[in-house]
């Protein structure tokens, strides 16, 4: 069984230690089944297992702290099985999740395009904007922005109004919905994981402003806040003062 290594909590056992190495098994395989052992009374393995020592009972919730002693922890069978429970459930929990986003992915692709087979949205990124020469702000967000925007939605719908007539309640930070603070201490979007395409592929950005006219307010080059290159239409030689 995965030690803890750190972990408080068994929420932060499943998030930290658990999930991650499905995670790392499945870059390898297509499927990965999932099979706990159990120990059936009067046969030789429970005996063996008697002989190793007793532990103490410890429920098996989210928020109950991870025994210090994880070896005596997992000889009671009672602490074994309530944690192969609450694993199993997260496991289904996460798939779920897993599967709607995938379903909201494929809605906001066939939204940019209705022709597209793509069922990411990185990829259907990369196919609309080099196959068929969209700009970068005429293509589907990324996969990290799009669940951060997922995010907030679940948040303003389900948390918010959905909790609009209950006194006081209790809807989480909204940190932990695609939200962040600025530097005056009020809620911003967090739009995305990733860095601004402005500070990482300035290469990709190009306007298609006449050097005669000049870039301005709606040159993607300035919305950017980019100087222009030579592969924009001005040349990179436009005078934007």
């Amino acid at each position: 069984m995965l030690k803890p290594r750190g972990s408080k909590t068994f929420e932060d056992y499943f998030n930290d230690i658990f999930m991650p190495y499905i995670h790392d098994q499945l870059r390898f395989v297509s499927r990965l089944d999932v099979v706990w052992d159990e120990y059936i009374s009067n046969s030789l393995k429970a005996s063996t297992r008697c002989k190793r020592g007793k532990g103490v009972r410890r429920r098996v919730l989210p928020d109950s702290r991870v025994p210090g002693n994880w070896e005596a922890f997992l000889r009671v069978n009672d602490n074994k099985t309530e944690l192969f429970i609450y694993l199993a459930e997260q496991l289904v929990a996460s798939a779920r999740g897993y599967d709607e986003q995938k379903q909201i992915e494929r809605y906001v692709i066939l939204m940019y395009d209705k022709t597209s087979q793509c069922t990411k949205v990185n990829d259907a990124r990369k196919d609309l904007f080099t196959r068929k020469g969209r700009a970068i702000d005429n293509i589907p967000p990324s996969e990290s922005a799009l669940l951060e925007h997922t995010k907030r939605a679940v948040y303003m719908a389900s948390l918010c109004w959905g909790k609009c007539l209950e006194p006081s309640p209790q809807v989480g930070s909204p940190s932990e919905w695609g939200w962040q603070k600025d530097k005056t201490q009020m809620w911003i979007p967090y739009w995305t994981s990733l860095q601004q395409a402005s500070a990482c592929c300035n290469e990709l950005i190009k306007c298609g402003c006449k050097i005669e006219i000049g870039c301005r307010g709606r040159c993607k080059c300035v919305k950017a806040m980019l100087l222009c290159t030579a592969l924009c239409k001005c040349g990179g030689e436009c005078d934007r003062d």
